[in-house]
């Protein structure tokens, strides 16, 4: 894996035959492979690891901070909303969760029945 640091990202998108995303995944991998521990495997489910994969390059991603804003829409009964988030940087905004709470620092709102939530993240 010549050119790649410890530590990097790949992302990977299905389309159909007409070019609509049928599936968009993204995964953090190593270039140091995990190495499973075969001797102290105990059944068919479970294989311990003996090494881990080098994710230490993680660590060094500088801080990004989002701008989020949220719009509420109601039709026919239901309500909508639409979350944006927005990365002004050109850093990756890794492990970001975005969280529905009964105002801030309140409890988040689960189960969501009756209502959309949509995200967008842009750049």
């Amino acid at each position: 894996m010549e050119g790649l640091s410890n530590a990097y990202f790949l992302r990977l998108q299905l389309r159909d035959p007409t070019g609509k995303l049928v599936s968009d995944n993204f995964y953090w991998l190593s270039t140091k492979a995990d190495t499973l521990d075969w001797a102290k495997r105990k059944d068919t489910v479970y294989t311990p690891q003996k090494e881990f994969g080098d994710l230490t390059g993680l660590n060094s991603l500088p801080q990004v901070t989002l701008s989020v804003s949220a719009a509420k829409n109601s039709a026919a009964g239901k309500d909508a909303i639409t979350v944006t988030a927005r990365n002004p940087s050109s850093s990756v905004a890794f492990m970001a969760h975005l969280r529905l709470t009964r105002g801030a620092g309140g409890d988040d709102v689960v189960p969501i029945s009756g209502a959309t939530l949509l995200f967008t993240v842009s750049r």
